[in-house]
């Protein structure tokens, strides 16, 4: 029997908001030279917030997989 619709969504949310915060990241690091620039952040620290952000996005997804999986197992 098929899980509810909204533990469905839920799952998909689980993989598709660690993709926002991957991009956030990338963002930061592309961006790292303009924000120097500007003077908004230096670039070593725009780099590491953009590098903390992919990290973490890497976590929750991985964290979501294992959720998938469980969830996967128990049907």
């Amino acid at each position: 029997m098929p899980r509810p619709a909204n533990e469905q969504i839920n799952d998909l949310i689980g993989f598709i908001i660690p993709l926002g915060y991957g991009a956030m990241g990338f963002y930061l690091i592309d961006s790292a030279p303009t924000f120097a620039a500007s003077g908004i952040l230096s670039e070593p620290v725009a780099q590491l917030l953009g590098g903390l952000f992919i990290g973490y996005s890497l976590l929750k997804i991985y964290w979501a997989y294992r959720r998938w999986l469980r969830n996967q197992k128990e049907q």
